[in-house]
């Protein structure tokens, strides 16, 4: 069993409003393409998840900030999960 993961793709960058990233609702169109062209994999589940990232990766408007004393500031982000077998 394998999967892949679809994340929220950064919309733009400012100085003073910071980053904007894609809503899973414009992911969405992208998972659906995946299933389109992968249509024969056997799909086993989608799922939503919170995915940990140090602080400076890639994130989506909804991440949320969480200081943990042994790591430093890590950041959750919702992504969309496909679990199949090609």
């Amino acid at each position: 069993m394998k999967f892949i993961d679809f994340a929220p793709k950064t919309v733009s960058k400012t100085f003073w409003k910071g980053t904007t990233y894609e809503t899973l609702d414009d992911v969405m169109p992208r998972v659906e393409e995946w299933l389109r062209k992968n249509y024969s994999f056997e799909i086993i589940n989608v799922e939503t998840i919170v995915q940990q990232f140090p602080r400076g990766k890639e994130l989506n408007s909804k991440a949320s900030y969480h200081l943990n004393l042994h790591s430093g500031i890590t950041i959750s982000m919702q992504i969309i999960r496909v679990w199949y077998k090609d």
